[in-house]
């Protein structure tokens, strides 16, 4: 079956895709100059109506954004869309240098970083429908990144999962999963991938520039012995220098003969076939007028891109996006030379309608297949992450026999060498003595705690990797390890793929670090400054995430202690050290008081910058309004004018906000994108549901409305983010049924706990998770 394959080129990213030709499911399509749009789904039919959606919507509105064109594409089609559909829509914004997406239901989306390290994003939206259900916009920035993959297809994702350190292009790509052997025939599809490859300006290598005016056959000649001349110098593998020569060849002769000779392509046909070609070429080539320049770029993903630019009016390229074999039916001659490019690089994209044109090449071999190749993205066939770990040594310390001994058993698989320690002081004189690679420690032990022994160790050794284990319960404990210099916190329970995960990660740091000894006298002064420029870099992105973690601990306003006449219990546990949800209590006076939950949109650094800035803001404003001047409205509107100045185009914040007046005996309260507020009456042991009466924030403009709700006199209500209710487990109805059977935080959260196999000292959600619960101290509530 025949694939279509197009691209999206830009100087800072190409993005591409490969779909049945038959039957797309996946598609880019350009927006405005600034922005690519691109979309993959499980259903083809589902992708066409997808497709005249986004036209439809282009021609009526000017402006774009994913969040204004999900609920467009669903009101339009909701007679088509069903529960079985799925689908990712995502955008590559040049401005902003931003990939903005969001996944209805489909695969995991693979990243690979500026230091080679493959990561995936799991968040998802559950199954697209045509209901208007909230939905999560993640943004993440290119700069970052080398290469991000995504599939419609479960094993395709795994295969190339695993191979992903090495194979970067869609051409690798399609050869990777072609199928072995003979019997191709029962081969299982490989459904739709996208794959977009990041040109990083900061790590760009110039090789090769030259510029031909007039150009002759001569010349051209010339620029060619050049350019292989350079290859040879700059030591490129001697199969890939080959392809880059034929490709260059072919290119820099087409720019020739249709920007400087101005040739069509059926002239070009008539000439080859009469044999008149090299005769003409060669006595038009005398007086020609133009010129061709050439750009030669090596970047730090181990790609090599070559430019050729020439001053002719341009031609009709599009005909040389499709294509199939060398000998099509177009004819022996008609475009051979094109597609022997495209066949022998790993993409030429044109632009400038056809003045210009590119082509790219990765500078490393794609990784054999294994003969039994695992199916799901876990594989742990050998990938490079995983045989840095079996290279180095580790440290671990752990005071409880059970726990040690089950992560011994695992621990000496994974590394070389295994020292165990029973305590902090054990563990210091095991590091002086052996000097390991890396140290993974709990932190509460006898005789020296996990703490005390990372300071020791860092007064000594400042580069050794610390990883400490820890939960979220201890907020001193954070702090004092962000003093202590440790690189990276594990939440209990450990997770073994997590744990893999992380030891993988400073396995790669360490085994750097060893081949940069190893290579230290033949190495280049420039390849050694840009490795340390690498680790330093890390290292500040993970001390600012540090210290970005110890002031949102810190800047949480808690005055529940100080209530009077009610009774109020808080749960916040943040799934990752960067936070987006955050909470405030404020006592505005005897009888006022003030709550929020705030849930900002995706996770890391960008929600964590958002919900500082929002506690801080609702902080000082509280601070500043006297008791006799208070006003829910006032706080509501003064925060929504001021976090729109910083939120991103596609970026939103769901948040709640309410002010109880005890002697009155009511609420007021404003509800952006959140769940419903749980009122109890516990005297008529009835349940009331207050639901969001405001859009989630975004940069645009909206009028908020405020409810004013009578409590019952015996009251509880709960106020509280998605990690409690989007559970497998723990569901909406099941949050309802147990708040109506408990009467405090604690109880709740024990039938939470019990339904997720978890418990509060050692919770680890799949999103972060914010609770408050108040009740009233009237007797019979109790």
């Amino acid at each position: 079956m025949g694939k279509v394959q197009r691209y999206g080129y830009h100087n800072e990213f190409v993005l591409e895709f490969q779909t049945p030709e038959d039957a797309p499911e996946a598609s880019i399509s350009y927006v405005h100059s600034d922005l690519s749009f691109f979309a993959i789904s499980n259903d083809h039919y589902l992708h066409k109506i997808l497709m005249i959606a986004l036209g439809n919507y282009l021609q009526e509105y000017d402006h774009f954004t994913l969040f204004d064109f999900i609920p467009y594409f669903r009101q339009n089609s909701r007679d088509e869309i069903t529960y079985e559909h799925r689908l990712l829509l995502g955008v590559l914004d040049r401005k902003s240098q931003t990939l903005r997406f969001v996944n209805f239901g489909l695969q995991h989306i693979l990243f690979k970083d500026k230091g080679g390290l493959v990561f995936s994003a799991r968040e998802n939206n559950n199954t697209f429908s045509s209901r208007p259900t909230p939905f999560r916009i993640n943004v993440y920035p290119l700069q970052e990144m080398q290469a991000i993959f995504l599939s419609s297809n479960h094993n395709t994702l795994a295969q190339v999962q695993n191979h992903f350190p090495a194979v970067i292009t869609r051409k690798q790509i399609s050869e990777l999963l072609k199928p072995q052997g003979d019997d191709k025939s029962s081969a299982e599809p490989s459904g739709s991938f996208v794959i977009i490859n990041c040109f990083d300006e900061q790590t760009r290598q110039t090789f090769f520039q030259a510029q031909a005016l007039n150009p002759d056959i001569e010349a051209l000649a010339a620029l060619e012995a050049d350019f292989e001349n350079k290859l040879v110098e700059y030591q490129v593998p001697e199969q890939v220098a080959d392809n880059a020569g034929l490709v260059f060849h072919e290119l820099l002769l087409n720019a020739f003969e249709h920007g400087i000779l101005g040739m069509t392509s059926s002239q070009k046909q008539e000439l080859i076939r009469s044999g008149e070609y090299e005769d003409y070429v060669e006595r038009e080539g005398k007086n020609c007028q133009g010129s061709i320049t050439i750009t030669g770029e090596f970047f730090d993903n181990h790609m090599l891109r070559v430019s050729v630019e020439d001053t002719g009016s341009g031609f009709n390229y599009h005909q040389y996006l499709h294509y199939t074999d060398t000998h099509s039916k177009m004819g022996l001659f008609h475009n051979r030379g094109i597609r022997i490019a495209q066949e022998r690089s790993d993409g030429v994209f044109y632009t400038e309608q056809g003045r210009r044109v590119h082509f790219i090449m990765g500078l490393q071999p794609v990784l054999p297949k294994p003969k039994s190749q695992s199916n799901t993205p876990e594989s742990e066939d050998d990938p490079p992450a995983t045989a840095m770990l079996s290279d180095v040594s580790l440290l671990y310390v752990e005071d409880d026999e059970l726990t040690r001994e089950l992560y011994v058993r695992l621990l000496k698989r994974m590394t070389k060498k295994l020292y165990i320690a029973v305590n902090g002081q054990e563990g210091l004189d095991l590091f002086f003595k052996f000097e390991p690679d890396i140290v993974l420690s709990d932190i509460q032990m006898p005789i020296m705690n996990g703490l005390d022994m990372a300071k020791e160790i860092r007064q000594h050794n400042r580069d050794v990797p610390i990883l400490l284990i820890t939960a979220f319960s201890d907020k001193d404990h954070i702090l004092s390890a962000i003093d202590a210099g440790v690189d990276r916190f594990i939440n209990k329970p450990v997770q073994l793929a997590k744990l893999k995960s992380h030891l993988e990660h400073y396995a790669r740091i360490v085994h750097m670090e060893q081949q940069l000894q190893k290579r230290l006298d033949d190495e280049q002064l420039r390849k050694e400054e840009e490795f340390f420029a690498l680790k330093d870099k890390s290292r500040r992105d993970e001390q600012q995430q540090r210290q970005a973690f110890a002031k949102e601990q810190l800047i949480i306003h808690n005055d529940a202690k100080h209530i009077e006449g009610i009774s109020c219990q808080v749960f916040y546990r943040p799934q990752d050290i960067l936070s987006g949800d955050i909470y405030g209590i404020f006592r505005i006076n005897s009888h006022t008081n003030f709550f929020y939950i705030i849930d900002s949109m995706g996770k890391g650094l960008g929600a964590s910058v958002t919900a500082i800035l929002s506690a801080a803001f609702i902080n000082q404003t509280v601070a500043n309004i006297s008791e006799d001047q208070y006003h829910l409205s006032h706080i509501i509107n003064s925060y929504a004018d001021y976090i729109r100045n910083y939120l991103l185009d596609d970026e939103v914040v769901s948040l709640t906000m309410a002010c109880l007046n005890i002697d009155r005996g009511t609420m007021e309260y404003a509800s952006f994108g959140m769940y419903p507020i749980l009122v109890k009456d516990v005297q008529a042991n009835e349940l009331h549901e207050y639901r969001t009466n405001n859009l989630p924030l975004m940069i645009y403009s909206q009028d908020i409305s405020i409810r004013s709700i009578t409590l019952p006199r015996s009251f509880q209500f709960l106020i509280y983010s998605d990690g409690l209710c989007e559970n497998d487990n723990f569901s909406g109805t099941e949050l309802r049924h147990n708040f109506m059977h408990t009467n405090n935080l604690d109880a709740l959260l024990e039938t939470f706990f019990n339904a997720t196999a978890q418990d509060s000292e050692n919770y680890y959600g799949s999103d972060d998770t914010s609770i408050i619960h108040v009740s009233s101290q009237d007797p019979s509530s109790r």
